[in-house]
């Protein structure tokens, strides 16, 4: 019997995650719950992948992002 997982895998979630976050202007508390796992994981991010966390951090620092619940 094979198994296909429905999880999308981390790197593809935090793309989908980031880029929502910045063209909507809203982040839940999912979202920065997702975003502090993400950072605090040992997973290996890209540059890229840095920089997209970052934009999402600094949005929130500087008051550019709501807070959805």
């Amino acid at each position: 019997m094979v198994f296909v997982s429905t999880v999308r895998p981390l790197k593809q979630r935090l793309q989908e995650t980031t880029e929502r976050i910045v063209d909507s202007g809203r982040i839940t508390r999912a979202d920065e719950d997702f975003l502090f796992h993400v950072a605090t994981s040992d997973e290996v991010l890209s540059p890229e992948e840095i920089r997209a966390v970052q934009q999402v951090h600094d949005r929130l620092r500087m008051g550019l992002l709501d807070l959805a619940e």
